[in-house]
């Protein structure tokens, strides 16, 4: 992403499977809140948890230590922008939709509740960063193809995902 390169950052994210989000060596939690930063959209709701054994190497340092730079800054030191094209828009959004969808089947599969609002904010991000009748079509469809799963439902409602879909629904 740094060097701007939305093909190879896409077909990462693509690629990546729909579990194991909280592990560091996957892309899904550092590309997709990029990309929806990136396109405009609303920042996720949910993030996966992070793994504590991580956290408890941080606090077991003593001495000083280098500040860290945010992946904003590092994104904004960097000059990355928002792809402009509308085939390269179209590319990132077609990821991030691939990615949630298979998030999507990952918790749903394994029963993973604690992650469903994880994986409603993706399908939610795709709806917002695609503003188009077929972005709100794509949520209706997620929507209804995991009609069956009311715990993930409840997650969908709680974040607005009706009301994004009502009130697109109604504009056009």
């Amino acid at each position: 992403m740094l060097l701007v390169d939305f093909a190879a950052a896409t077909r990462l994210l693509k690629r990546a499977k729909g579990r194991g989000w909280s592990s560091p060596d996957h892309p899904g939690h550092l590309l997709s809140p990029l990309f929806v930063r990136l396109l405009g959209g609303a920042e996720l709701q949910s993030e996966p948890e992070r793994d504590l054994g991580e956290l408890s190497l941080l606090s077991e340092r003593e001495g000083p230590r280098l500040a860290t730079a945010t992946i904003d800054d590092l994104v904004r030191l960097a000059g990355v922008r928002a792809p402009i094209a509308p085939e390269a828009r179209a590319t990132v959004v077609e990821s991030m939709r691939t990615a949630a969808e298979k998030r999507l089947a990952g918790v749903t599969e394994n029963t993973r509740r604690r992650h469903y609002a994880h994986a409603a904010s993706l399908a939610l991000a795709c709806a917002q960063v695609d503003d188009s009748t077929a972005g709100v079509e794509w949520l209706a469809s997620i929507r209804n193809r995991y009609r069956r799963y009311p715990a993930l439902q409840r997650e969908f409602d709680d974040l607005g995902a009706v009301d994004r879909i009502s009130r697109t629904e109604a504009d056009l």
